[in-house]
This record gives structure tokens, C-alpha cells and sequence, in this order.
């Protein structure tokens, strides 16, 4: 955690930190606006530029329009204050700020060395994208991917104050997140020795500390963060799997937040994987995931997150017949191969099926 600014004893070490840049770039969003943590940064900042047009989900025209502003104000570095929409914003302007501005900036290849500082605050504790080299963006409605390791930020900012207006069900979609998060690249086909040791650190003592923030305890606020960091770093690693790529199509067809969506997806994912676990190396890795929870049997570490979900109330929204094949055809099978089975469409729409219907189960 070498990059890490821990704000929980004081300032003085942000401060210090800032007092190297000369006029950042700040992408934020207007509920960031009334945090102290903003209001500490610019007031120390000798000059400043301010970026906030963007939305959840953030298209790739926001990314462009950001990337103008960069330029056009004479910026030398970026601050993002925020969830995963902030992140993301910045990581494209990052990514793009250095390309030839006449072509389209999503097609050209991002330069190997951009040494443009870049400073993280994450006021929620969920999306970990404050530990990663990817953003996610849309283009025409559909995501795409924006991948470089430069795109990891310089300095992450922790401080846990900001999650103390976190309404209840962002507070419940932002940990699920990155539960969410630890379990996938747990399980994933590119999980390595060092993804596993994270996902354990984010998943340790998890129910404890989950009931905590989302009764707004401090000490679990600043747990929350660092959890989800943990899980960012994991996934940073060894990717998401089918949760997470079936999860998107869900969370705009009936807006609720991507960790809601991908919580109820990760269920139905993780029941997949039971009935299908005939294959030795996914038994044996199901069965250290529920260990690395506290659980004895793999049916155990299943049945722990199921419950989890219960109390926190995230429950499935309901769908018709078109909406079932809709989400399924959204699935891009390409996007599930870091998934240790094979799923195909018939596969994920009995999923979506079980998910959303009363009398899928």
C-alpha cells in the first residue's frame, strides 16, 4: 500500500503531496463538491481546473469533452474524486490527453509511457478502480474497455469522512461491489497466488465489517475502503468474470447501481458453478473461496453469500419474456472467457430466468 495516503490522523501528508502539482485537472461530480476532502484540495491547490460533465456510466463523449477541457486549461495532472464514473473519466483523459486530438481518440493504441500524475479519492467503498489500469465507457450504448497499466493512479487518497453521507443503498450496491469483485477474480481463470492472497484480504471478517458500514461506524467506514481497494487490486489482476458481463445490460434496463446488479448476477453465477463443479481444479477452488470465508464446504461459502444478500435487502427486480431474451442476447460470450465453465446463451438466459422470474427457481 506503498501509494496510499491515509487521512484518518490528518492532512498534512495530502498536503505535501500537492504541493507537487502545478494545475491539476479535477473530474468530479457535483455531490463531491460538498465533501471537505474537496474543499481541503482546492483551497491548497495553487491553480485548478474543474470537470463534472459527465454521468453514471459515462459515455465516451464525456471522456472526449474531458480531454479538451485537460488541454485547452493547460493541465499537468489529474485528480479524481469519486466512484467508478469519476475514475473511469479520468482514466480516459489520462489515456487520451497525449494522442493526435484530430482522429478518433478510442481507436488509437495509448502511449506506453504517460508520465501525467494522477491522484485517486474513491468516496465510495465499492468500485476499487482506484486499483486498476481499466476504465469502462460507452460508446453508442455499448461499453468498451479502455486498458493501460499507466492508468493505475500515482496516490490514492483514503480518507474515510467521505462515506459519511453515503446514502443506505449506495452504501449496499458499493460493497456488494466489490464483495463481488474479491469472489470473481477469486474464482477467475487468471487468478494468481498474489489476486487470491487480496481477494482473502477483502473477504476476511467481511460480515462483521459489512454490518458495521452500513450502520455508518467509522472504523467500518475506513475497513470498507480498504476492502474494496484490496478487491480492486485483485481484479486488477485476474479480471471479472460472467457476474460482471451479465450484470451491465441489468443494471440500465431497470437503474439500479452495478453492484446491486452484479450481486444478484454473481448468486446465480456462483449456483452455476456448484451444479457444474464436477471438474477437480474448480471443486478445489470453491472450496478455498468458502474457507477464505469462514466456511467448511463450498455449498457452505455459496450459502453464506445468499444469505448476505438477504439481509442487506438487494433483491432481483422482475422481467417479462422479451426482457429474458433481451438481457441474454446483450451477453457478449467473449467477455465471459476469463469464467472457469463455459457458459453459453442457453446457460445465461436459465440464469436470468432464475434471477428475475418468481417462478425461476
Amino acid at each position: 500500500m506503498e501509494n496510499i495516503i491515509h487521512c484518518k490522523n490528518g492532512y498534512a501528508p495530502l498536503i505535501k503531496e500537492l504541493k507537487r502539482l502545478s494545475k491539476p485537472l479535477i473530474v468530479c461530480g457535483g455531490s463531491a463538491k460538498r465533501l471537505e476532502i474537496f474543499k481541503l484540495i482546492t483551497s491548497e491547490l495553487k491553480s485548478f481546473a474543474l470537470f463534472s460533465d459527465y454521468s453514471p456510466n459515462p459515455s465516451y463523449e464525456s471522456a472526449v469533452s474531458g480531454t479538451a477541457i485537460f488541454l485547452e486549461s493547460g493541465c499537468d495532472s489529474i485528480i479524481a474524486i469519486g466512484g467508478g464514473s469519476a475514475m473511469d473519466v479520468a482514466k480516459c483523459i489520462k489515456c487520451f490527453s497525449p494522442l493526435d486530438q484530430k482522429k478518433e481518440l478510442i481507436s488509437q493504441k495509448p502511449q506506453d509511457l504517460n508520465p501525467l500524475p494522477f491522484f485517486a479519492v474513491p468516496t465510495t467503498a465499492g468500485t476499487g478502480s482506484e486499483a486498476t489500469h481499466f476504465a469502462v465507457i460507452y460508446l453508442k450504448g455499448e461499453k468498451i474497455s479502455v486498458a493501460h497499466k499507466s492508468l493505475v493512479p500515482d496516490k490514492v487518497i483514503i480518507d474515510p469522512s467521505v462515506l459519511d453521507s453515503l446514502p443506505l443503498y449506495q452504501r449496499k450496491a458499493t460493497a456488494m461491489d466489490a464483495v463481488c469483485h474479491a469472489i470473481e477474480a477469486f474464482w477467475s481463470v487468471n487468478s494468481t497466488i498474489e489476486s487470491k492472497e487480496y481477494s482473502r484480504q477483502a473477504l476476511l471478517d467481511i460480515e462483521a465489517t459489512l454490518s458495521g458500514y452500513l450502520s455508518n461506524l467509522p472504523d467500518k467506514n475506513e475497513e470498507m475502503l480498504f476492502k474494496a481497494n484490496l478487491a480492486g487490486k485483485a481484479i486488477n489482476l485476474a479480471k471479472t468474470t460472467a457476474a460482471h458481463a451479465m450484470s451491465y445490460k441489468l443494471s440500465s434496463l431497470y437503474g439500479i447501481s452495478h453492484g446491486h446488479a452484479a450481486a444478484i448476477c454473481l448468486r446465480e453465477v456462483w449456483k452455476e458453478l456448484l451444479e457444474q463443479g464436477d471438474n477437480a481444479t474448480l471443486s478445489s477452488t470453491l472450496l478455498e473461496l468458502a474457507r477464505a470465508l469462514g466456511k467448511e464446504s463450498a455449498q457452505e461459502g455459496y450459502e453464506f453469500f445468499c444469505n448476505m444478500l438477504s439481509v442487506i435487502e438487494l433483491e432481483a427486480p422482475r422481467a417479462t419474456e422479451d426482457e429474458l431474451l433481451l438481457l441474454t442476447q446483450s451477453v457478449n460470450l467473449q467477455r465471459l472467457k476469463n469464467t472457469p465453465v463455459s457458459f453459453d446463451h442457453d446457460t445465461i438466459y436459465k440464469m436470468y430466468k432464475r434471477m428475475l422470474c418468481q417462478n425461476g427457481r
